[in-house]
């Protein structure tokens, strides 16, 4: 069965990645662990709620999240752009404002201009993908690495690695490199492959 043969070099893929990710983790673990055992409840709250961050409300919104960061200082946020100017500018007044070690994440699958307007956006995987070059779907990847770190987003959310098995799901839609599993699992992989 050739979902089979994917699903087992999925896991050879992972398993590699995954058992280097462990090593980096137990290299760290003793400083982390003793960190995380000192945290409180509400500081361990914290770690697990990342609450939104809206370009629409703007300063005022990060002035209605300070008793949120002092209470349960959360270990990120997640912003949303929604196509306004200002996002870079609202992201380093929220840096300044919250713990030095909060993450930064943003849906990016079109690039960092999805949420960051003054950056670049790209088509959605689905149109990549279906140029047939994998070299542009790394490309892609990398710019919106590359943009997003200038930008002060530590965590991106992309690509999305789902199979479009229902043409007519308006969630998964152009988000998708496309309905062939293995043909999305062999655009992921070589972009994964590539990656730093």
């Amino acid at each position: 069965c050739r979902y089979g043969i994917l699903n087992f070099n999925f896991y050879l893929f992972f398993h590699n990645k995954i058992s280097k990710l462990c090593n980096l983790v137990a290299s760290f673990s003793d400083e982390i662990g003793d960190k995380v055992i000192k945290f409180d409840i509400a500081q361990r709250i914290g770690q697990v709620v990342w609450p939104a961050i809206r370009a629409s409300r703007g300063v005022e919104g990060l002035d209605a999240l300070t008793p949120l960061l002092e209470r349960y200082p959360p270990g990120g946020v997640i912003v949303f752009g929604e196509n306004l100017p200002g996002v870079e500018p609202l992201i380093a007044e929220l840096r300044r404002r919250a713990p030095d070690d909060l993450l930064v994440a943003c849906d990016l699958e079109r690039g960092c201009g999805q949420h960051v307007k003054e950056r670049t956006s790209l088509p959605p995987a689905m149109a990549i993908a279906a140029g047939g070059n994998v070299d542009a779907a790394y490309e892609a990847a990398m710019l919106t690495a590359i943009e997003a770190r200038e930008a002060g987003i530590d965590v991106v959310f992309a690509p999305v690695v789902a199979v479009n098995t229902a043409a007519t799901n308006p969630i998964i839609a152009t988000r998708s490199f496309g309905d062939d599993p293995h043909a999305v699992a062999t655009t992921f992989i070589q972009i994964a492959q590539q990656l730093p």
